[in-house]
């Protein structure tokens, strides 16, 4: 046998360099594959596992937004309730097999509201939306006690059908489901949309809550059933569809590395086109269901704080789809940017005064907020179709109602009608009060602010007369300072004057001919408390 053949010698032979560079790819194969699931394990243990001692690294790591997006997936909302644990687990106030849920304020399945007894023989306006149209602030800061304190609380009554987390699609089932209930009563109806969210939702079948879904099939808007309104028993049936958070963790990375190829991954475009298409049939759906009825409508959109005084780029398709098809149906749109705007006098930082940012507002408008944005359900009532008006908020500005200070706001009844008494710094004290023998409407002055007496007249009253001048004259031991009167009829100012003494008495003579409202302010400080009143003569309507 020769050395050459020996199979000692064959054997101790070195591996070749090939072999060597496949045995180490192998290696670091079986290294990458063990890694990636020993993160993969790490990362779905602090998700879900992490206790209340949760560093701020795994807090980071816990956020639904690294790992989904709320606007396009329900696997976001599944992870917020999975997070909180029993407490992402209750069911929705009130829920609804064909809204999802219908809030505190609606009955399911019937779709009663529960102020529907407050209508009385006044004409139904039916405010549909999400929460910025339901308000996080107390009731008599939203919109339908800012109706009733309005000059048109005599003639209408706002139900606010409005929804916390409503989509445009549940706000399109719920008006569908709710609108004959007032089919006699000749409803007012304004459908309101928060332009930065409100679309999104439609394309979701869970969100916080399970909800319903609707598809467009040919021409046709189609439901996919019922609402399992169990969210628990849902979550069960429907839990989290992630595979790899590790994957989906740099799908949804906040970097500009490989941004337009993980948005093509994530499918953001698709989404997109379904929205536009879907949102589209949803708006053309709410347009028939009014306009078959013949319904006096109009449309009002919501922005949130980012977009509230210019448009916001993130959410620009969904706000010019809004205005297209208004413009296209001949809509009437009311847009609260106008009014927000007006009052912010183009300073950014002024926005932040119209919303809450701590519990339980969260970035919904606040009480001054909810004031603003009813100029545009005042304008849509008036039948105003023209440029946003901004008499009624000259008129608050004036009365110092746009600003922090100590307003205070009492209902009362005065000369035989409502009025509504804004005084400052009062303390307790009393801005108005009618005398008799002799009879007199007599008001309060204030040194730095207008007190104000607002009278709702409801379109009968023609006018108003009666004598003006200072309850007490100058040679009583009052100052010579001048009380200002000013008078204005459905924000329009009629009469600005100094207030005269007794012995020069000024008569008025208010025509109120078709006007809804009266206001009478009255400014100044003349010292002593009897010095600051000033006193109307036989106050009389016509």
């Amino acid at each position: 046998m020769s050395l050459q053949n020996s199979p000692t010698l064959a054997a101790s032979k070195p591996p070749s360099r090939r072999r060597k560079l496949r045995n180490a790819l192998l290696r670091l194969a079986v290294g990458i594959v063990v890694a990636f699931f020993a993160a993969e394990i790490a990362l779905r243990v602090i998700i879900f596992h992490s206790g209340p001692k949760a560093s701020q690294f795994e807090r980071r790591m816990r956020q639904p937004a690294r790992y989904s997006d709320g606007n396009n997936e329900d696997d976001y909302w599944k992870l917020v309730c999975a997070i909180n644990g029993e407490a992402g687990l209750n069911d929705a106030d009130n829920p609804d097999s064909i809204t999802g849920w219908t809030g505190g304020a609606v009955t399911p399945g019937t779709y009663e509201h529960i102020d529907e007894g407050s209508l009385g023989a006044r004409r139904p306006v039916l405010l549909y939306g999400d929460s910025f149209a339901a308000c996080g602030t107390p009731a008599e800061d939203c919109f339908q006690s800012l109706l009733e304190r309005s000059e048109f609380g005599g003639q209408y009554a706002l139900l606010n059908y409005g929804v916390g987390g409503y989509g445009l699609d549940q706000t399109y089932l719920l008006l569908k489901n709710s609108i004959d209930r007032f089919k006699d009563r000749d409803p007012i109806v304004i459908v309101s949309i928060l332009v930065d969210s409100d679309l999104e939702r439609s394309v979701l079948e869970f969100r916080s809550w399970p909800k319903p879904r609707l598809d467009v099939v040919g021409d046709q808007l189609v439901s996919r059933g019922l609402v399992q309104t169990n969210n628990r028993q849902y979550l069960k049936q429907h839990p989290v569809s992630i595979r790899s958070y590790l994957w989906r963790l740099f799908l949804y990375q906040m970097t500009p590395f490989m941004a337009e190829k993980r948005a093509q991954w994530r499918g953001d475009e698709a989404a997109s086109t379904e929205k536009q298409r879907l949102n589209r049939k949803i708006l053309a759906e709410i347009e028939h269901e009014l306009s078959s009825r013949n319904l006096e409508h109009f449309f009002m959109v919501f922005h949130a704080e980012d977009g509230a005084l210019e448009r916001w780029n993130l959410f620009e398709w969904q706000e010019r789809m809004i205005e297209e098809f208004c413009a296209e149906k001949s809509i009437p749109l009311f847009d609260t940017r106008a009014y927000l705007a007006f009052v912010a006098n183009g300073q950014q930082e002024e926005r932040q005064r119209f919303y809450g940012h701590g519990r339980p507002l969260l970035g919904h408008h606040n009480a001054l907020g909810n004031l603003i944005c009813f100029e545009a359900i005042r304008q849509g009532l008036s039948g105003n179709l023209g440029p946003p008006d901004m008499r009624h908020l000259r008129s608050l500005r004036r009365y110092g109602l746009l600003d922090s200070t100590a307003r205070e706001q009492t209902s009362s009844t005065l000369l035989g009608k409502p009025v509504r008494l804004i005084g400052y710094n009062l303390e307790g004290r009393v801005s108005a009060t009618e005398t008799n023998a002799p009879h007199r409407l007599v008001l309060r002055s204030d040194e730095l602010w207008p007190n104000v007496a607002i009278f709702q007249l409801g379109g009968e009253t023609k006018r108003f007369t009666g004598r003006l001048h200072t309850l007490t004259n100058q040679d009583q031991g009052c100052s010579n300072i001048e009380l200002r009167f000013t008078v204005t009829v459905d924000d329009d100012i009629v009469l600005e004057c100094a207030v005269p003494p007794a012995a020069n008495e000024q008569v008025l003579d208010i025509d109120l001919a078709g006007k809804r409202s009266l206001s009478l302010a009255i400014v100044g400080d003349r010292g002593a408390a009897s010095c600051s009143w000033i006193c109307i003569e036989d106050p009389r309507w016509e």
